[in-house]
């Protein structure tokens, strides 16, 4: 599957202008992705980078779990400890010159979200950097990836640190104690409940539709000092049965960040890593079952 980046702008390039230089560069920066390891292969690391490569983007990759799980539950996490990863990137981060743009994914436990707010620290005072959370905190078959101590440092931690959340309705239920049902029906609670969160510390949240009960799906867009911004696209059925939602979070996550990575302003990329999940379900290449990413 190929799928590229549309043009929004006059002055970011599309992926294909960017691979296409003369001098055989690409205006496209790598990605540092942080995120769980998944022996599957339906969600994590894995996805993340095969999401970049499909998108023409780069990507390196650190680990912050070793997962037991198959493609319908989940055994264990297999937490590393904190402090050592937090170094392995620091190594990483000092041999690239640093990132433009980071991607966090599986953070399992309040230790690691604190890790991470120490590192986006670090990196801030060094350069500007776009830091994208994908916050992962349970399976569908509802295994705990981050209990409330972990959700509590996400809203303490990240939050204030100026980052992009992507939560869908579960997990923006759990950060924000509204009712999931209610989030799944009245979109105007969703825009709010959203809202409530970039507040916390001038944050901008992509509040995911998928598990809405609307059609087409509605992902709301809420930038600090901007209106809410509601991005529609179809609601996919898979061509090959029932549509397979297992790693779509880690997906969308990763494709925003290429398309930032890329020049692209994050309306347009979130615009375009939402049709890039729905085209990744529409050919149900997206894991094995479905999950809460």
């Amino acid at each position: 599957m190929t799928l590229q980046f549309t043009q929004r702008n006059q002055t970011a390039p599309t992926h294909t202008e960017a691979m296409n230089q003369t001098d055989g560069t690409t205006l496209s920066e790598r990605v540092l992705v942080i995120a769980g390891s998944d022996p599957s292969g339906g969600a994590g690391i894995d996805v993340d980078r095969s999401a970049a490569e499909e998108l023409f983007g780069r990507v390196e990759c650190v680990a912050t779990a070793f997962t037991d799980q198959t493609s319908s539950a989940v055994s264990s996490v297999g937490a590393r400890n904190a402090a050592i990863w937090a170094d392995e990137v620091r190594s990483i981060w000092k041999e690239a010159g640093g990132f433009a743009v980071v991607k966090f994914g599986l953070l399992p436990g309040a230790d690691h979200v604190r890790a991470a707010g120490r590192l986006i620290a670090e990196w801030r005072a060094e350069r500007e950097v776009s830091v994208i959370v994908d916050p992962v905190i349970e399976s569908s078959s509802g295994f705990e990836f981050l209990n409330e101590e972990g959700c509590r440092a996400i809203l303490r931690e990240l939050l204030p640190r100026g980052i992009i959340l992507t939560p869908n309705l579960p997990e923006l239920a759990k950060l924000t104690g509204q009712d999931l049902e209610e989030l799944v029906e009245d979109l105007d609670l969703r825009a709010r409940a959203g809202r409530d969160l970039g507040d916390l510390g001038g944050s901008t949240i992509i509040v995911k539709g998928g598990h809405g009960g609307e059609d087409p799906v509605c992902d709301i867009l809420l930038e600090p000092g901007k209106r809410a911004s509601w991005r529609t696209h179809e609601r996919i059925k898979s061509e090959n049965g029932p549509a397979n939602l297992r790693g779509t979070g880690c997906r969308f996550a990763t494709a925003l960040a290429v398309g930032i990575s890329a020049g692209l302003d994050v309306e347009a990329s979130v615009d375009q890593a939402g049709r890039y999940v729905a085209s990744c379900i529409s050919k149900a290449i997206v894991g094995r079952t479905t999950s809460s990413n």
